[in-house]
This record gives structure tokens, sequence and C-alpha cells, in this order.
């Protein structure tokens, strides 16, 4: 039986589902639009990291939701 999700872990999942989507809606109208936001918070993280690592995770978290919306595009 799978694992219920609570209602924090419900909202945060329809919040990222909805964004997903938004996402890829205006990458469709600009294209490359993830692509230079994805290096962006690459860029971000790198300066970032040198100065702190506690933001390690937030980082690690937007660049594999970037990546999957990038992934995802025209399906």
């Amino acid at each position: 039986m799978p694992k219920e999700l609570g209602n924090v872990e419900t909202k945060l999942q329809a919040m990222s589902y909805v964004l997903l989507c938004i996402l890829q809606k205006l990458d469709e109208a600009q294209p490359r639009l993830i692509t230079d936001v994805l290096n962006g918070v690459r860029a971000d993280q790198e300066a970032s990291l040198a100065q702190s690592p506690v933001a390690q995770p937030i980082f690690d978290e937007a660049i594999r939701f970037l990546e999957r919306a990038n992934q995802r595009k025209g399906i």
C-alpha cells in the first residue's frame, strides 16, 4: 500500500507540479528559458558555495527541479 502524503507534502507536490507546468509553457513561448534559468542557478550556486555551504541542498533541489522541467518538455 502506498504511503499517504501529509497535508504539507500534498501541497508542496501540487505546487511543484503547477510550477513545472508553468515553466514548460513559458519555455514554449520563450525557447531556452529553462536552460537559461538552470545555468543562472548553477552560477549562483558556485558563487554562494564559495561563501557558505549552508545553501547547498536548496541549490541541489532547484537544479533537480529545473533539469526535470527541461527533460519533460514536449511530453
